[in-house]
């Protein structure tokens, strides 16, 4: 399990911290957005200025923790599919295995 992110919550519902990792390093923001659809995301997520990624708000298999799945996109590399869970201070975004 790789960390590459940390976030706190903010009042509005999104999340603001830093994604770092050798490939890409910056300021990040993960933003609610209106669902558009039944399989559209919940979240969109900025590195900088540029979009980056999206997320979706799902469920543990057996039902007792929630999380953001998040797939992150960056241009010319491949994506990188993550989860942003809960800590006692803040968020982790951690890359899936």
């Amino acid at each position: 399990m790789a960390i590459i992110g940390n976030f706190t919550k903010q009042e509005n519902g999104s999340f603001r911290g830093s994604i770092s990792n050798p490939m890409f390093d910056g300021k990040a923001v993960i933003t609610p957005i209106v669902k558009t659809g039944e399989k559209a995301p919940d979240y969109r997520v900025y590195l900088g200025k540029w979009e980056f990624g999206a997320g979706w708000n799902t469920t543990s298999k057996d039902g007792n923790s929630s999380y953001l799945s998040v797939t992150l996109t960056p241009q010319f590399l491949p994506q990188l599919s993550c989860r942003l869970v809960e800590r006692e201070k803040d968020y982790a975004l951690i890359v899936n295995n």
